[in-house]
């Protein structure tokens, strides 16, 4: 049991490693590619979560007037959040990304 809570399972890995390969010495890291396609899967996933609740959407990036939308809106309620508190609204930023 206490090798479950360790995760002993798993390797040893840190957020600069490239997740196809093991952790070690000839690891290369994270590549522009690995990072852009990360970032494509978050947009999905927003989309999939906010645009698939909205009746007569298409799906993933197709779902038309609702993603940009509510995109903006969240965008324009963060901006507004860090104007009227810097220190919160950083803290908002960070976890939002």
């Amino acid at each position: 049991m206490l090798a479950v809570i360790r995760r002993e399972q798993y390797p040893v890995r840190t957020p600069l490693d490239d997740p196809t390969e093991l952790h070690g010495a000839d690891n290369p890291g994270r590549s522009l590619t690995i990072i852009g396609l990360q970032l494509v899967n978050y947009l999905q996933y927003f989309d999939w979560q906010w645009a698939k609740a909205v009746p007569g959407t298409l799906g993933v990036f197709r779902s038309g007037p609702p993603s940009p939308g509510l995109l903006s809106l969240g965008l324009r309620g963060l901006f507004v959040h860090r104007r009227g508190d810097r220190l919160g609204g950083g803290c908002c930023s960070c976890c939002s990304w």
